[in-house]
């Protein structure tokens, strides 16, 4: 896990513009949420939920061209937010230095994800996890 003011090295200005122009969605509380509806087949939800962004945008935040990110379904703490990767990354065992990258940009949509919620919250001390 990390801080969430860590910034990734060696990023490039193209990446920082594009987390600079996402637009989030108002978080919904976790009370105020329905659960999402989950297959049998819980292993490929996530994915599943990829495949069909169109019937869960209910539970999407913010979507790029590069990431998606949703409402955890089974939250464990008040904010708790996925960002998936559009691309099929199905392991961190099948990571390339290719997909860097989009690991990156990953990482500075979390982060502007917690400045949303902090402006969003009126509150300015809360602590977010950015876990990987």
């Amino acid at each position: 896990e990390e801080n969430d003011t860590a910034r990734p090295e060696n990023k490039s200005d193209s990446e920082h513009d594009v987390a600079e122009q996402l637009r989030f969605s108002p978080y919904t509380p976790n009370e105020q949420r329905s659960r999402p509806v989950v297959s049998a087949n819980f292993e490929n939800a996530l994915l599943n939920i990829l495949d069909n962004l169109p019937q869960h945008q209910s539970s999407v935040l913010v979507e790029d061209s590069r990431c998606v990110v949703i409402y955890d379904g089974f939250p464990k703490a008040r904010y708790h937010a996925l960002v998936l990767p559009k691309e099929r990354i199905m392991s961190i065992h099948g990571l390339k230095r290719s997909d860097l990258g989009v690991l990156r940009h990953m990482h500075q949509v979390a982060v502007k994800l917690t400045q949303h919620l902090r402006a969003e919250s009126g509150c300015k001390e809360l602590t977010f996890r950015i876990g990987y």
